[in-house]
């Protein structure tokens, strides 16, 4: 399992990218589909609300010991919602 992650916030980010052969365009450039749904909530705004919850503990306006920091649920308790 090369792919375990240690926890949720691992997940967030280089999401996969998908080249679709069949299709190519006259000019010949390659047509890439990002594959947004492998994200934790199946969204783009992981990255940005990640970004957001990290800002706001670094400068103090959240800090440790907040519930769910550490829990299975810290992702989704706490920005989906």
């Amino acid at each position: 399992m090369s792919d375990l992650k240690p926890d949720i916030r691992h997940c967030i980010g280089n999401t996969s990218l998908l080249a679709l052969r069949n299709v190519v365009p006259q000019n010949g450039s390659r047509i890439l589909l990002k594959l947004e749904s492998e994200n934790p909530t199946g969204s783009m705004k992981d990255r940005m609300a990640l970004a957001m919850i990290e800002a706001a503990e670094a400068d103090g306006r959240l800090t440790g010991g907040w519930p769910g920091r550490d829990s299975a649920n810290w992702f989704g308790a706490h920005i989906v919602g």
